[in-house]
């Protein structure tokens, strides 16, 4: 297998941490494949993995935690955006800088994470209104390219798919289930698997509660763990995608070896800083980081064309 005719192919900034590895990594999961073990797993985080951070105009776009809009439910949008932009002016440099102590940095980000989701307790919120708040706000989610034919060549590979978030997952479900046909019957079979913050709806009385065990950035590991332990007993190979450093951790109480992880990063960088001077430093600071972790460095919002070329080698490897 050559990755290097691979990426001849594809029109894409991308940064390969190792090459020689990366091709002994994919040839050994071909081979296990080939072999019929059922022991390759996909986990990818959701926002600004599955979807893309910015749009073709240089905005930001939404995660599935910043969704909610009050004013479709009667309420005051300004307060909530106040709030929202409030708790992250608070906390975030908690989930991004490193050089904090991490016990510091767990302990505030679970707090942001959870202050975050108490936003949208109110009895006015129902399971429905998030259909409205995703249809208003329908340009500012976008799935990356090739998100569709992704999601079916796995499931026609038989690997299972497992996205791991601290978003919400009744949105994460309602934004995939338009792109992805059958994926509620998927999830249904254990094919598709959504390990995210869970909203508690009660008839007359709205939104009730949310999960008390918050998924965030450095906790994923602990929930990935138990969902393998229960339903992939003979994991042994893992594809991993994330968008920041620590969504490579996810798998980290799995005890797998390095060599059987194969981690696809995605270095989000605004249309407009890619091939900026002033940038350049600051963008090749965060690729060097990215490389210390991931295989694969996607850089400026990219789409998933080079992961389809690697999976179809599974196909044909298998005729």
């Amino acid at each position: 297998m050559n990755i290097e005719s691979i990426l001849k192919d594809i029109n894409q900034s991308i940064e390969i941490t190792n090459i020689s590895e990366l091709s002994e990594k994919i040839n050994n999961f071909i081979i296990s494949y080939k072999k019929g073990e059922k022991n390759i797993i996909f986990v990818t985080d959701f926002d600004f993995t599955l979807t893309k951070r910015y749009n073709d105009n240089n905005q930001e776009l939404f995660s599935s935690y910043r969704f909610y809009d009050e004013s479709l439910i009667g309420g005051d949008q300004n307060r909530i955006l106040k709030l929202q932009n409030d708790l992250c002016s608070e906390y975030m440099k908690y989930e991004m800088d490193t050089s904090i102590d991490i016990k510091i940095r767990e302990q505030k980000v679970c707090e942001f994470y959870t202050k975050s989701l108490d936003v949208y307790i109110n009895p006015k919120f129902t399971r429905e209104s998030i259909g409205r708040m995703l249809e208003k706000f329908k340009d500012k989610f976008e799935l990356r390219k090739y998100t569709k034919e992704l999601f079916e060549l796995l499931i026609k590979l038989d690997i299972p798919i497992v996205i791991v978030s601290g978003g919400v997952e009744y949105v994460i479900i309602d934004l995939l289930k338009k792109c992805i046909k059958d994926f509620e019957l998927y999830c249904q079979e254990k094919k598709i698997i959504i390990i995210a913050n869970k909203l508690y709806f009660e008839e007359g009385k709205g939104c009730i509660g949310h999960s008390s065990d918050v998924i965030y950035a450095f906790n994923k590991s602990h929930f990935v763990g138990d969902i393998m332990k229960e339903n992939f007993p003979n994991l042994e190979n893992i594809l991993i995608l994330g968008d920041h450093l620590n969504d490579y951790d996810s798998v980290e109480d799995l005890n797998l070896k390095k060599n059987n992880i194969i981690g696809f990063g995605f270095i989000n960088i605004k249309p407009n800083f890619i091939g900026n001077e002033e940038k350049k430093e600051e963008i090749n600071n965060k690729i060097q980081e990215f490389k210390k972790v991931y295989d694969v460095n996607l850089i400026g919002d990219s789409d998933f064309q080079l992961l389809l070329k690697i999976l179809d080698l599974f196909q044909n490897k298998n005729k």
